[in-house]
């Protein structure tokens, strides 16, 4: 009889135990991110790499946009999908996975990964993602991705506005009404009209700036942004040239007066006001950011912006 209730005991402790581990956990926040991308990204090789991103994850909780941005640091996608699998009961947003799988070129690698997310997901005990909405989590680079995590029954009601908020702020659903809207709405900006619009818009000197809300405290000098805008320069996608311009100012601090120059590069509006949004935050003279309107047509946009 005592060996059956002390039998009981450990299995009661156990299950204690083992629903504490699967409980919902917040992702790690940007500055230790940004520090494990760091120690990731040292070693020279991929197996060396996965093997010391899995063994440091393990002990973490990540979101799934911070899983597929490191996934990114991989070369060889046999690497990548090692690391994936490796990290993946780290995942704190396990029923947005299926953002990982656009980091994979080759479609074998995507479908065995898709079918093994769905399968670990069933063991989670969480509902299918709805493949319409594929689309949507590919396109989505808006730090509030790294924030999410699966939540509980009683917190159905912060998820649901915590989804309304990000939904709004999706590349892929702003590029479409872009594309819906009139030539007229279009900001093409060719090479040879450069000059022509940086004489008709004012940029706001930051140096002078005496504002009391700032961003940072220093922000990009002027050498070293010139050589980042004519990398971005450089790319032929849209989309490509505001996710990168996106991912620095995660990094670094920039005045409204780069961001603006920058936002001259992208030529289709939609990316041009999702890359605002989101440096809007790092941005040193923030006081001066409506001045980036002046590069946006859509009404809409710039409602939001303010």
């Amino acid at each position: 009889m005592k060996k059956l209730v002390l039998f009981l005991s450990v299995v009661l402790i156990a299950g204690a135990a083992f629903s504490q581990e699967i409980e919902s956990h917040k992702p790690m926040c940007r500055w230790s991110y940004n520090f494990l991308t760091k120690r990731i990204e040292k070693p020279e090789s991929d197996e060396r790499r996965m093997k010391k991103g899995v063994r440091i994850i393990k002990r973490k909780h990540i979101s799934s946009n911070q899983a597929y941005k490191l996934s990114l640091l991989f070369n060889e996608e046999e690497y990548r999908f090692g690391f994936v699998k490796g990290i993946y009961p780290s995942i704190t947003d396990k029923s947005n996975a299926i953002i990982i799988v656009d980091g994979f070129e080759k479609f074998s690698y995507q479908t065995i990964l898709w079918e093994y997310i769905q399968a670990e997901n069933r063991k989670y005990g969480l509902e299918e993602t709805d493949i319409t909405s594929y689309q949507e989590f590919l396109e989505m680079r808006d730090r509030k991705r790294d924030r999410q995590y699966d939540k509980g029954e009683d917190d159905d009601k912060d998820l649901i506005i915590e989804e309304e908020e990000v939904e709004e702020n999706t590349l892929s659903e702003h590029t479409e009404e872009a594309e819906n809207t009139s030539e007229a709405t279009e900001t093409e900006l060719e090479e040879n009209q450069l000059e022509e619009i940086n004489n008709s818009i004012t940029f706001p000197d930051a140096t002078a700036y005496t504002g009391k809300n700032k961003g940072c405290d220093k922000y990009l000098s002027e050498k070293p942004f010139l050589a980042f805008a004519n990398t971005v320069a450089q790319f032929d996608n849209d989309k490509e040239k505001a996710i990168i311009c996106m991912e620095y100012t995660e990094k670094y601090c920039f005045t409204t007066s780069q961001i603006m120059k920058l936002g001259i590069i992208i030529n289709n509006e939609a990316s041009r006001y999702v890359f605002f949004k989101t440096a809007q935050e790092k941005v040193y003279d923030q006081d001066n950011f409506h001045h980036v309107k002046q590069l946006l047509t859509n009404e809409k946009f710039m409602k939001e912006l303010d």
